[in-house]
Order: C-alpha cells, then sequence, then structure tokens
C-alpha cells in the first residue's frame, strides 16, 4: 500500500506537467479568462499626453543611469555586450513617436512598457523587430509573464 502511495506521488508532478495549459480556445496567452485580465500596456500608453509618455521615457533612461557607473568599472568586452543590450541610446523624443506607432498595432497592447522601450530602440536602428514583437507578444501578456 505505501509503495502504490509513494508512486502516485513520485507521478504526480510528471501528470501535471503533462496536462495542457487552460488557454483560451484562441491560443493566444494574453487573452482574458475568467480569473485573468492581462494589463493593456498599449492602451494606457495611447491614453497618456505626450508629456506623460515623456516623463515615463526620461525616467526609464534615468534609471538605467545608476548601472552605468558599475559597468564602466567591469572589463571592455563585457562592458560592450551588455551595453548592447541594454543602453537606450534615443532620447524621449524619438523614441515617443516610435512607441506610439507600434501601440497603435492592436496585437501589441500587451506588450510591457519596458520590453517596447527596447523594440522602438532596435526599431529606429534599423534592425528588424518581427522576431522582437512576436517573443513580447508571447511572453509578455500584460503583466503576466509567460514561461
Amino acid at each position: 500500500m505505501l509503495s502504490r502511495l509513494l508512486l502516485i506521488l513520485a507521478m504526480a508532478p510528471a501528470v501535471l506537467y503533462a496536462l495542457p495549459d487552460q488557454q483560451p480556445a484562441s491560443g493566444s496567452p494574453c487573452e482574458p479568462t475568467s480569473t485573468f485580465e492581462p494589463f493593456k500596456y498599449g492602451t494606457q500608453w495611447l491614453q497618456w499626453t505626450e508629456r506623460e509618455r515623456d516623463t515615463y521615457l526620461i525616467g526609464f533612461v534615468d534609471g538605467g543611469a545608476v548601472y552605468f557607473d558599475f559597468m564602466m568599472r567591469q572589463p571592455k568586452n563585457m562592458r560592450n555586450e551588455v551595453f548592447a543590450k541594454t543602453l537606450v541610446k534615443y532620447d524621449s523624443d524619438v523614441l515617443n513617436p516610435v512607441i506610439t506607432s507600434l501601440y497603435r498595432d492592436p496585437a501589441n497592447v500587451y506588450i510591457r512598457f519596458n520590453s517596447m522601450v527596447f523594440i522602438a530602440r532596435d526599431k529606429i536602428a534599423g534592425k528588424d523587430i518581427e522576431p522582437l514583437l512576436r517573443k513580447a507578444r508571447q511572453s509578455d501578456c500584460g503583466g503576466n509573464l509567460k514561461k
């Protein structure tokens, strides 16, 4: 009897892992469910005034500046790699219209602000942002980060 109980307990995680996620019929990981309403970052962004958007972007860039001094004390190869991924490089007056344009697409409404800043940065730099948008649409989900 005890060995059966141990076998059942040992198999439970595997069975639970194999069960499909309870996603909505549409298959989108960001669709509202009966227990979760994802935050619509795009809707919020589009409701803000130009000044509110600029304030957010200035704060975002300023907040990242805290790490600048730390990174300058790191080996150059590490600095270059980290800066390439995390440095925004553009002022709010350049980022703001690009982010606003990206949020006008209903498919992007659940993408978090911080993800969208870096997507906009890469778009301004001329990079292909479609892979980034697809990844963000699948993983951000209005603040409910999916694995």
